[in-house]
């Protein structure tokens, strides 16, 4: 084990997101061919009005503001053999279709934390919210005071429209009201709710020096993700448990002292030190980027593996189960990671979840890891 951290994160910007998921057992908008049809429009048109009265359009295109991050993390997820893009014919919808692909709908959040978004995914099998704020402070401030303020703004009353119905209600539960109110739109029978994720990134902030060690056990910065990700404090297990190694572009996963992602089975919070000292240039990713990233991949996660666990339990559709256990285990053991976008965020996430033994049965055994690029044993 390293010795204590001599360096010190602090946070000027914190950026939260709220994610909830349900899943259904029935294919909304009419059925599967009218949802082909639905992501066969958006191709052309990038935005249109679907059954229910919804505004939607493709989760990787944002009209008038390009999404980067999300069109490169559905082309990452979705494992095209060719570069994704908006489907030119029926014959392209229906493969995006068959590959899981989400179509998004905006929705309104008013709150006086900046700049909020709110955010709906919907699944041919489910549903997912994710809403997101910024907390600001005009001098940076310590981990422990930014996970404290965050505990005192998510119980505030907050108000937000989804459908065109007004929610209101705390931070903290707007995504799960956005989710049931979606589910009545569309007609949705016997939907499941998941379990809720919260993840915390700083955004900005300042550090004392560059990292050179990992946070030792019950340190101030350890002790501040446990808390930052949903955590009681003090935590009660060591850091190499819940900080997720990276991959070093050469060969194997590494823990990387300057780009800590934290994760428990209810929240996340992730730190980028080397990329905090350096704003607005970065080393491999934004602080922004990461945290867009890991929203969307968790969102993804909750949902797919929700179905994976919801398949025995309610007449879910058999071949969606089984299709989203096969991509969840692609993204347990990605065959090629890259130092630039993967760590182990997907495996850790899915080890914390009650799906895992539901997912290895649909794909019919373990889910696979290479055994030349597996997790460091030794935490320093």
């Amino acid at each position: 084990m390293g010795h204590k951290a001599k360096h010190e994160v602090r946070a000027k910007r914190l950026r939260v997101t709220y994610i909830d998921s349900q899943v259904h057992d029935q294919v909304p908008l009419g059925g599967p061919n009218a949802f082909i049809d639905c992501i066969a429009q958006l191709g052309t048109a990038g935005s249109v009005q679907m059954l229910g009265g919804l505004q939607v359009s493709l989760p990787f295109q944002d009209p008038g503001n390009r999404d980067d991050v999300a069109w490169r993390f559905w082309d990452a997820v979705l494992n095209f053999r060719q570069k994704l893009r908006p489907p030119a014919d029926q014959t392209e919808a229906r493969r995006l279709f068959a590959r899981l692909l989400p179509i998004r709908h905006q929705g309104i959040l008013e709150s006086h934390l900046t700049p909020p978004r709110l955010e709906t995914y919907i699944y041919p099998f489910g549903l997912t919210a994710l809403t997101t704020v910024d907390i600001t402070w005009k001098e940076a401030v310590h981990l422990a005071q930014a996970a404290k303020t965050l505990e005192d703004e998510e119980v505030k009353s907050t108000e937000a429209i989804v459908a065109e119905e007004k929610i209101s209600t705390s931070l903290a539960t707007i995504s799960r009201a956005a989710v049931q109110i979606l589910s009545k739109r569309l007609s949705l029978s016997q939907p499941q709710a998941l379990p809720g994720h919260r993840l915390a990134s700083v955004i900005d902030g300042s550090v004392s020096s560059q990292p050179m060690e990992m946070p030792s056990a019950r340190s101030p910065l350890h002790s501040a993700l446990h808390q930052l990700a949903s955590g009681s404090s003090p935590p009660l297990s060591r850091p190499e448990k819940n900080l997720v190694p990276r991959w070093d572009g050469s060969g194997e996963f590494v823990w990387d002292p300057g780009l800590l992602v934290y994760m428990l089975s209810g929240g996340t919070s992730a730190a980028a030190p080397y990329e905090v000292s350096m704003r607005p240039s970065t080393r491999i990713e934004s602080t922004s980027g990461l945290h867009r990233r890991l929203a969307l991949l968790i969102s993804h996660l909750s949902v797919t593996a929700g179905l994976a666990y919801s398949s025995p339990k309610q007449p879910v559709q058999a071949d969606w189960a089984r299709d989203t256990a096969k991509m969840l285990g692609r993204l347990y053991g990605p065959y090629i990671p890259g130092i630039d976008y993967w760590g182990l965020e997907s495996r850790y996430y899915i080890d914390r979840s009650p799906a895992k033994s539901d997912i290895e049965r649909l794909q019919g055994g373990k889910l696979y890891v290479r055994p030349d690029i597996g997790v460091p044993t030794e935490y320093y």
